[in-house]
């Protein structure tokens, strides 16, 4: 797989959603493509809480690379943490990246000031509020900038029950 519009592309999620959306794939057309769970989302949800840091997720990575792409390198699509997730594991394993693109990527709490908000929370304070997101996901929307929320309330719903507010919060923990 030489050929650049051949490259798997590998998307990472960052705090809340996935990035496991058929509007973004299929800008793809024809090529390869993972969104998969990070541990603490989605059907990683029960991950016990020391895999639920960066290396944990870079393993994570690394193991749906070799068991969905044979070794083949791959384009990498971190979101916000998911960019620290996606750097991370180019530095670990270089062999395996082909490209990297970092879509708002914050690589320190200093950067992702919404993130380092949470990160101060108790998990009782993150529940809080996430249970108040989705309680009202279109307000959700629109306090974030979010233009026509009407037509993006599902997308929030899937992105918001992707993970529980526990998980979220320790992945952004500075001794993690």
């Amino acid at each position: 797989m030489n050929n650049a519009s051949n490259t798997p592309v590998v998307f990472i999620n960052g705090l809340i959603g996935t990035l496991n959306d058929p509007e973004i794939h299929r800008q793809l057309g024809d090529r390869p493509f993972l969104a998969p769970d990070l541990y603490g989302y989605g059907k990683h949800q029960g991950t016990p809480m020391g895999k639920i840091n960066i290396q944990g997720q870079v393993e994570r990575i690394h193991e749906v690379v070799e068991a969905e792409f044979n070794e083949c390198a791959v384009s990498l699509v971190g979101h916000s943490v998911g960019g620290v997730v996606a750097y991370a594991f180019a530095h670990r394993y270089p062999e395996c990246v082909k490209s990297l693109v970092s879509v708002e990527g914050n690589f320190a709490l200093k950067d992702a000031f919404w993130s380092s908000s949470v990160a101060n929370m108790s998990v009782e304070q993150a529940e809080t509020m996430l249970e108040g997101f989705r309680a009202d996901p279109e307000a959700w929307l629109e306090r974030s900038g979010i233009l026509e929320p009407a037509g993006k309330t599902k997308t929030a719903k899937t992105w918001l029950a992707h993970q529980p507010a526990f998980r979220a919060l320790f992945q952004f923990r500075p001794d993690c």
